[in-house]
């Protein structure tokens, strides 16, 4: 009896009909061809099952040279090739380590470098700003040097020439030097040295304006006398 109407269609289809084909693992076992209505019954032979174990130890590279070796020697020797090949990974990290150490510690060095180097260009260019000062200063005081030892050379005359007598007798060096200096006012006066009207009279100078002053400016020379403090103003009225 069958269970339904399908079932009683495929045993007449296996009955009446013949389909040959051969199994999926022909290459592992023996090659004949079955019924393919037949393939759940061989499923189930021992040649089938022969094939499956040939198939997985093909898998697994097991060699049979018409005996079989030790599984378990193959799966040591197997290990033993990875162990071998973990221990390779294991240097290379830790030579990559190494690497890695290296480069940081040469980066950590060129950092220092670099804040030394850093630190001595600040120090250089704090350098640089004062010796900029400090040229510019003694270009000021080349600049005034000249006018310093002017008057200096101005006093010497004048202690050196004291009149006594209320006649004194200027003479007057660099004249075109002291009108340059005059006209670009530089220095609009000239002092000369001092003289006294008496031996104990007034002390005083004379104060020459070589390019004039007020309604005479670039017209004429003005000169004025100047009353000094001298040492007998005490007994002058």
């Amino acid at each position: 009896m069958f269970a339904s109407a399908d079932h009683l269609n495929v045993h007449k289809i296996a009955k009446h009909s013949v389909v040959i084909i051969c199994c999926h693992l022909k290459d592992y076992g023996r090659s004949n061809r079955i019924n393919r209505f037949e393939m759940e019954a061989h499923y189930l032979t021992q040649e089938h099952q022969l094939a499956i174990i040939n198939y997985i130890r093909n898998l697994l590279n097991i060699r049979i040279n018409g005996h079989f070796e030790d599984e378990s020697e193959i799966i040591l020797s197997k290990l033993q090739k990875v162990y071998k090949t973990i221990d390779i990974l294991v240097d290379g990290i830790q030579t990559l380590n190494n690497d890695v150490e290296r480069h940081s510690n040469e980066s950590r060095e060129r950092q220092e470098l670099i804040e030394n180097l850093t630190r001595t260009i600040s120090l250089l260019k704090l350098t640089c700003t004062k010796s900029n000062s400090s040229i510019n200063e003694k270009k000021i005081q080349q600049e005034i040097l000249p006018y310093d030892i002017e008057s200096i050379r101005q006093k010497l005359e004048h202690t050196q020439v004291a009149s006594y007598d209320g006649i004194f007798i200027w003479k007057i060096i660099n004249d075109q030097e002291k009108m340059m200096d005059t006209q670009s006012e530089r220095q609009t006066s000239t002092y000369s040295p001092s003289f006294y009207s008496s031996p104990t009279g007034y002390k005083m100078c004379a104060r020459l304006h070589l390019n004039g002053v007020d309604d005479g400016l670039g017209a004429h020379i003005s000169l004025f006398l100047v009353l000094m403090k001298g040492k007998h103003d005490g007994i002058l009225s």
